[in-house]
């Protein structure tokens, strides 16, 4: 992801401090920083497949499993079939506690 303006650049910025704050485990900070990053793609502002890859991170990490679906099925049509099976297994990768279909997350990332 090579920054070829301004806007990309600062993007790119923000990217790598969400991913800083996901690192030293404050998922909340990381995805105010990531949501940033997501709203200022336009024309001129390239975001590459590691936003979303971070968002579904951190959902996971916070425990939204249907959260984490919803930004498969949306960001990886060729996944939808699989996207249950999916979460699944990543939730018992990680030692997520189950969620129930429907939840409200109060701390998800609802800008997807």
């Amino acid at each position: 992801w090579f920054p070829h303006s301004l806007p990309t650049a600062r993007a790119v910025l923000q990217y790598n401090l969400a991913v800083a704050f996901a690192i030293r485990g404050e998922l909340e900070k990381a995805g105010d920083t990531l949501k940033q990053v997501w709203l200022s793609k336009n024309v001129s502002c390239d975001i590459p497949v590691h936003v979303i890859m971070l968002a579904l991170y951190i959902e996971l990490q916070l425990g939204h499993a249907d959260t984490s679906r919803s930004i498969i099925k949306q960001h990886a049509p060729q996944y939808r079939c699989s996207a249950a099976f999916s979460i699944a297994s990543l939730t018992a990768l990680l030692r997520l506690p189950g969620t129930q279909a429907g939840e409200q997350h109060k701390n998800s990332l609802s800008w997807w």
